[in-house]
């Protein structure tokens, strides 16, 4: 049996509201960088803009979680689905429930926390550390779930409704071994990410890439006229180019880092040695673009 949230819509609005604000100055700083020359402010402006992307995707994905949020009771389990994230409490493991009207108003929740939307902890002076998967902190909303190493703090649309169904099975009792867990279906969750190797791998890809970028916006704007190496069957020849055309190679490069990424995600499950090659080779084409970009890609 599944509870829906209290307020639910007015969480996912408000996150949607909070990813729009800096994808629409993203999209206005992206709008004037792709009519300006290359410099240092457009680079700048650029960095700016990806960072506001970024930070628009996890507004985003925070609504859509908020949008998914949702309760569901078995014979075994209390599962509270958020997002990506499932978290199932045992039924066995649980002491008993509190309305929110029997304790004082929570504060200083630690997470995501924004009006009707609340995921995260909470030291609570009365009973200690809660973890709250919520989408109000009124009292009248609040239900919590008491067990003996973390209490749980829910915002069902009918307490006593889903006080009655919790204890009608947790009396018929669990039909398979019930223990604490937690889980997520993300990319991101997946072991690869807490690999210090590629961590270490990965930060140097984008940091290098990052320095070539950086360093053509600086330098591209003193230079009047552009010489490219170009490429031809009887070997390297010069050719006159547009500057934005000195990008290229970079951003050539940073597309293969990204495929090599992927690639080393797949491998990584079987082959971690493999992963750590195929990462390795998109940082060694970042490091030899960025030797031949800064010593021989143009000269005035």
């Amino acid at each position: 049996m599944e509870f829906s949230p209290t307020r639910r819509w007015a969480g996912v609005a408000v996150g949607s509201a909070l990813a729009a604000a800096p994808l629409s100055l993203s999209a206005f700083l992206i709008s004037r960088v792709l009519g300006e020359l290359p410099s240092f402010v457009s680079f700048a402006a650029s960095s700016v803009a990806i960072f506001l992307l970024i930070l628009a995707s996890c507004f985003g994905y925070w609504a859509y979680s908020c949008l998914t949020l949702r309760y569901a009771l078995d014979r075994s389990y209390l599962t509270i689905f958020w997002g990506a994230s499932k978290y199932c409490i045992p039924l066995s493991s649980v002491d008993g429930l509190l309305l929110g009207t029997a304790l004082a108003r929570p504060d200083n929740i630690t997470g995501i926390n924004w009006a009707w939307h609340h995921i995260g902890r909470s030291i609570h002076s009365e009973v200690g550390e809660i973890l709250f998967f919520a989408t109000s902190v009124a009292q009248s909303d609040l239900l919590y779930v008491l067990t003996p190493s973390l209490h749980y703090a829910i915002s069902v649309e009918d307490p006593r409704l889903f006080a009655r169904e919790l204890e009608v099975r947790k009396r018929m009792g669990a039909i398979r071994s019930s223990t604490l867990s937690a889980s997520s279906t993300s990319i991101f969750s997946l072991a690869i990410w807490s690999d210090k190797t590629i961590q270490t791998l990965l930060l140097i890809g984008v940091f290098v890439n990052l320095f070539v970028f950086g360093y053509l916006y600086y330098v591209l704007p003193s230079q009047p006229n552009l010489t490219l190496l170009k490429l031809t069957p009887a070997g390297m020849q010069d050719a006159m180019g547009l500057k934005w055309q000195a990008l290229l190679p970079p951003a050539m490069a940073f597309a293969v880092l990204a495929l090599n990424v992927a690639l080393a995600t797949v491998l990584y499950l079987r082959e971690r040695v493999a992963a750590y090659l195929s990462l390795g080779s998109g940082l060694l084409l970042q490091i030899i673009i960025s030797a031949a970009m800064v010593k021989a890609l143009f000269k005035s």
